[in-house]
């Protein structure tokens, strides 16, 4: 595994553990905080304005992050 996929990895357990704080664990398992965003946007919820911002966070490692963070959520969970 290289370097780059090593550091996803290691932001999306943490993004994931985060999330799991902040909610005191009101969050369902393969959820992180930027496949929230990014549901939270589509639903047009007001917390939904931070997917542009994590989505800056995260344009050095990838591209629409929050939008392949929900999208990894829809796997994980069987949906896709």
């Amino acid at each position: 595994m290289n370097i780059r996929k090593r550091i996803l990895m290691i932001a999306y357990l943490f993004d994931s553990f985060v999330l799991g704080l902040l909610t005191l664990g009101q969050c369902r398992v393969g959820e992180t905080i930027s496949s929230v965003a990014w549901d939270l946007e589509q639903s047009d919820k007001y917390l939904g304005h931070l997917r542009p911002i994590i989505d800056l966070i995260m344009l050095p490692f990838e591209r629409d992050h929050c939008q392949k963070a929900y999208i990894t959520y829809l796997k994980i969970i069987g949906v896709l």
